[in-house]
């Protein structure tokens, strides 16, 4: 446990000033990030492309798609199986979304979920290699895709929603799903081990490194916050600055008006320079809170993003799971509404 707090210490300093010097160099200003959350699109009982082509039309240019999906079938709609190999059917078609956005201006946040992979064992234990070999090998398959080397358009996403309790855990700094659901880790581990050795097997190989990143959902209570942003600090990014992706607490009560605030607060959390990505804010048909989301409050949230100097903001709708034939049509009038006219809406933020 020494040697993991210690390991801990060493990598915030080091990070810190790694940052320190990357903010006084120049940047150019990126656009800002609009996407909608697609998780289905690499299932072979979707019409991705289609979906793709009218979002871009629109004047979407962000999709936030799942590498470990199960609809309908994990061997359909999955990256890769239980030992982490690549599997061709959604790899192919993985292929021609990147070219597609690529095409489009579109990038794509791919990513992978433990609570995706640990069903393939069938009840039994997966060794944490097997994971860990499933973010390496979705990185080495980018660096050898034709279209990823011409547009560069992918980050990755190696741990979606990674700390499962705050308050937990031998060190009392959380416990990610890497430490509770893989054999080989330790529970008396900081939960920025596993994560880092994560961020590692991504840019093992040659080439530009593949910008990684992970999300973390969290109460909306004090010591919760400040341990993501800790968690957040301890990491080495890898292919540009520090990408943090904070899933915050869901309610109904004026959620779209509280977004600056939220941002605000969480940046001067992290007390380094970040990019803030907010991929799920809210969605409506949300089995646990059903909240009546309007257009306008699609467009508040997206606009007070924006003016607080977000990375991006996603929209976010059942209609991504692929419970339907389509992006589109798993939308309902309120949802067909807000992802048709939000783009242009956001021309016209205050």
């Amino acid at each position: 446990m020494r040697a993991h707090r210690m390991l801990y210490a060493a990598a915030v300093v080091l990070v810190a000033s790694i940052r320190a010097a990357q903010s006084e160099e120049s940047r150019p200003v990126e656009e800002y990030v609009l996407g909608v959350s697609y998780l289905a699109a690499l299932s072979s009982s979707v019409d991705a492309e289609g979906d793709i082509r009218r979002l871009a039309r629109l004047g979407y240019n962000h999709l936030w798609i799942w590498a470990t999906y199960d609809v309908p079938s994990a061997q359909e709609a999955s990256m890769v199986d239980k030992n982490g190999k690549i599997r061709k059917g959604p790899a192919a078609r993985l292929d021609a979304i990147i070219g597609l956005a690529g095409a489009n201006g579109m990038t794509i946040n791919l990513t992978l979920d433990p609570e995706m992979h640990v069903p393939m064992w069938r009840g039994k234990t997966p060794p944490f290699e097997t994971y860990e070999n499933a973010v390496r090998n979705v990185a080495k398959w980018l660096r050898a895709n034709a279209n990823y080397k011409r547009y560069q358009n992918v980050t990755v996403n190696v741990c979606n929603e990674c700390v499962i309790n705050w308050r937990r855990g031998v060190t009392g700094e959380g416990v990610t799903k890497l430490m509770k659901h893989y054999g080989g880790r330790d529970l008396a581990e900081h939960p920025a081990v596993a994560i880092q050795e994560l961020f590692d097997a991504a840019n093992e190989g040659p080439g530009n490194p593949i910008r990684v990143f992970v999300s973390l959902g969290f109460p909306d209570e004090a010591v919760p916050k400040a341990q993501a942003a800790a968690l957040y600090r301890a990491l080495m990014p890898y292919g540009g600055r520090l990408l943090a992706a904070p899933h915050f607490d869901r309610t109904c009560a004026d959620w779209y008006k509280k977004t600056g605030e939220r941002i605000r607060e969480f940046r001067n959390l992290l007390g380094v320079d970040a990019d803030i990505y907010l991929q799920e804010e809210n969605r409506r048909h949300y089995k646990k809170i059903q909240c009546d989301i309007q257009v306008e409050h699609y467009k508040t949230a997206a606009c007070q993003a924006k003016q607080e100097g977000a990375w991006g903001w996603n929209f976010q709708s059942q209609a991504g799971f692929g419970e339907s034939d389509s992006f589109f049509g798993g939308l309902d009038s309120i949802e067909k509404e807000a992802v048709e006219t939000l783009p242009a809406g956001l021309t016209e933020c205050p």
